[in-house]
This record gives structure tokens, sequence and C-alpha cells, in this order.
């Protein structure tokens, strides 16, 4: 059952009256192998039913999770080997099978349908600092969201085999550090059956681009008092032990972290407030419209959206700062 039909069946947003509330339920997590729990999860993506491949950027390596029977194998193992990883931070899926992979270290990884490695290729340029998310769009080029160190736009789009094409989006005007510029750059992509949404880490935007290029972008939606413009001052925090007593840069700032497109059109936007302890979930019509909201008391990291219309998406653990994948269920109420 796909997520839009699944929420039908629940009165869920029907014709005769919109959702004015989402919630979400866990219905299956995993801190990883009872022997070696992930490190971190940094990127999930699906690629076949009840399948997931998971990055894990401090243990540098790459997670096999079969969520029926609750197993967790290590699929891609630290190294400079065919297929192997140094720095693993964002997958997305291809247009075709198989998955791709944007390590830091070692440019973008290329697996086929059958899961086996398939090639590699660095990005042309050097690569992207503290990258929030990476997709392939249906002519097999990829865009990568996250700031270069001489290029601070959130977007960087490449051909299939790493030559950049070309940059997209300014961010903020209140950053005027080149650092802040670089880091907190990018937001959450999602490949369509033809173009991509784009949903900008800070202020929420969400943007259409139609084509496999950043040409005739659209604004579907907005909001700044969620999410307001960064500046140099909420992109600090208070100083931290090993400081000595400097302001410290605020990683986990808020901002969009996962938009997907429902197969009836309607799009689900996620905004993670690490430091708060919740999730912001948005429903939109096609158009842009909103629909509903829900404030999730938990700070989950989004990843990708299932083929039965579950999400996939992350979190790490408050008291113990263990990270945990989860799968989730919409619901709206």
């Amino acid at each position: 059952m796909s997520l839009t039909t699944a929420l039908l069946a629940l009165g869920l947003g029907s014709a005769t009256g919109q959702p004015q509330s989402i919630t979400v339920i866990e219905v299956a997590k995993t801190k990883g192998d009872s022997s070696a729990p992930f490190g971190t999860v940094v990127g999930m993506v699906e690629i076949g039913p009840g399948t997931v491949i998971l990055a894990d950027d401090k243990h540098k390596a790459l997670h096999r999770w079969d969520v029926g029977p609750g197993r967790v194998s290590r699929f891609a193992r630290s190294g400079q080997g065919p297929g192997e990883v140094e720095v693993p931070v964002s997958l997305a899926r291809r247009p075709h099978g198989g998955f791709a992979l944007y390590d830091l270290s070692r440019g973008v990884l290329l697996f086929d349908r059958t899961l086996q490695f398939e090639r590699r290729f660095a990005l042309q340029g050097g690569f992207v600092s503290n990258p929030k998310n990476i997709t392939v769009l249906g002519d097999g080029s990829v865009v990568v969201a996250g700031g270069r160190l001489r290029d601070p736009r959130h977007l960087h789009h490449y051909s299939a085999t790493g030559d950049w094409l070309e940059s997209f989006g300014d961010p903020p005007a209140g950053l005027t550090s080149t650092y802040s510029r670089v880091q907190t750059s990018g937001g959450a992509l999602r490949a369509l059956p033809t173009g991509f949404l784009f949903s900008v880490g800070t202020p929420l935007r969400i943007v259409q681009f139609p084509g496999n290029t950043f040409a005739s972008p659209s604004n579907l939606a907005e909001d700044t008092r969620l999410l307001p413009p960064l500046t140099e001052a909420t992109v600090t925090g208070p100083p931290e032990p090993q400081s000595k007593g400097n302001p410290t840069f605020r990683w986990w700032h808020d901002r969009s972290t996962g938009v997907f497109s429902l197969t009836d059109g309607r799009i689900v936007n996620v905004v993670t407030r690490f430091y708060r302890g919740d999730s912001i979930w948005d429903l939109y019509n096609r158009n842009g419209k909103h629909l509903a909201r829900g404030t999730i008391p938990r700070a989950y990291y989004a990843w990708d959206l299932a083929a039965d219309g579950n999400i996939l998406a992350s979190y790490r653990d408050p008291d113990t700062d263990e990270a945990i994948a989860v799968v989730l269920r919409l619901v709206l109420k």
C-alpha cells in the first residue's frame, strides 16, 4: 500500500476535509549489529523491499539492514579498494536501480541494481564540504547539496563522470564569514520522474526544477517564520570546554533534512531541530499550498521514502548519544 493510499484509507486528506496534524509511528528501529553498533547514521536508502543501506562516517562503513528479521550486516568496509569507503556521507537511489554514495575522500561511488560496485568518479573542482544530500537525476548526472570551499552556493551539478556543470543558490546574506557560508549551505534533495525538488536548508523554501539542469526553477513554498534566514549569531553557540572560551559553530542548527513527493504529487517536508529535540513535518499540495503540520518530540533526520510509503530516518538518543535508524509511518489526524 502506498503512503497516499494509506492516508486516504484513514480519512487523512480526503476531499471532504483537510488533515489538521501530522504524527509518526516507529514501525522498526535498530542501533546496528549488537556487536558493532552504528557510530553515526548520515544517510539511508531503500534498495529493495525491506532492505536498507546506511552510511556511517564514524566507522567508515556502509551497513545493510534487513528490516523484517532485524538483521544488520557490513555492506562496505573502510579502504581504498573497489567498493570500499573512507568518509561515506550521503546516499541516493539511481534512476534504473542501485544506488550512489558520496564519499568525501573517494568521490561518488556507483553500485548497480544487483548491489555490485560499478565504478567511481571524483568531483571536478574539489569536494563539497559538510554535504547535506545527494541525488541522481534521470540522465545519470549528480547534484550535491552543500558548499564548496571556493563556492558556497547551495547546489552543485556534475556529469555522470564528475565534470562540474553548474551551481545554484546563494547562502543567506546574514552569514558574513566564508566558513559559515560554506558549512551551512545545502538542504534536502529528491529526484522526480522529471526534474527534482530542493528544500533549502534554511530559510525554509521548497524549489522545483523541471528538468535535469538548474534552469527555470520555481518556488513552491516558503516559511521564514519556521526557518528564518541564518545569521552569524544564529549559527554560533556558547563556548564549550575544549574551545578555550571561544564561541562554537552550531553544526546541528535547525534546517530542512527531508523532502519527498508522494504518488499524488503532494509533498512532505521535514525540518529537524536538534537542539530543541524535535522535528517539524509539513504536508503541501503539488502547488505548494500548506495542508498540515505536526511537531514530533524527536529530532528525526529524514533520508528516504520507501516503496511502501514509509519514511527512512534516524536520530541520536539524547541520553546516550547512540545513533538509531528507524522506519516511520506517517499518520495524519
